[in-house]
């Protein structure tokens, strides 16, 4: 790839990098606004988010897809194990790496949350022209493979 082609990659790359956490704190507003079933806050409602798409997760693994500090990591862990949404335990294996798991209650807003951030999402992406649409969809999942595929290669 020649330096041009480098950096205008590297300039949009920088570009999403802001814009697709906007769009998705975006979401998590909306979603908590209009779903009243919701009493988290938006850093809350994204670690759910996480621990439902990664669950069960030791709390090294959803400090990783959580993007959170290890001690507002815990905090949250700590709330959500006293308002009964997940239960931790520790492995079998290795004594100090704790297992946190979604319970019952948990799964269930989980899955609340992602399905009122799909009306969300439907919401937004209607306001714009069905050919544009289709070409962000179409873009977006073609971007997030070959991120996918750029993070699993060992450098």
């Amino acid at each position: 790839m020649d330096n041009n082609t480098a950096k205008q990659v590297q300039y949009n790359l920088r570009n999403l990098g802001v814009l697709l956490p906007h769009l998705f704190k975006k979401l998590i507003s909306n979603t908590i606004l209009n779903c009243s079933c919701i009493a988290f806050n938006e850093t809350q409602a994204m670690t759910l988010l996480a621990l439902t798409k990664h669950n069960p997760s030791t709390m090294g693994e959803l400090h990783h897809h959580s993007r959170l500090t290890k001690g507002a990591l815990t905090q949250i862990i700590d709330s959500f194990e006293e308002k009964g949404i997940i239960e931790r335990t520790r492995t079998k294996q290795d004594r100090r790496t704790v297992k946190v798991t979604l319970t019952d209650k948990g799964q269930d807003l989980g899955k609340r949350i992602e399905n009122e951030m799909t009306n969300q999402l439907g919401i937004l992406l209607n306001k714009i022209d069905d050919k544009k649409r289709n070409e962000f969809i179409t873009s977006l999942v073609t971007a997030a493979t070959i991120l996918e595929e750029i993070e699993n290669i060992n450098d």
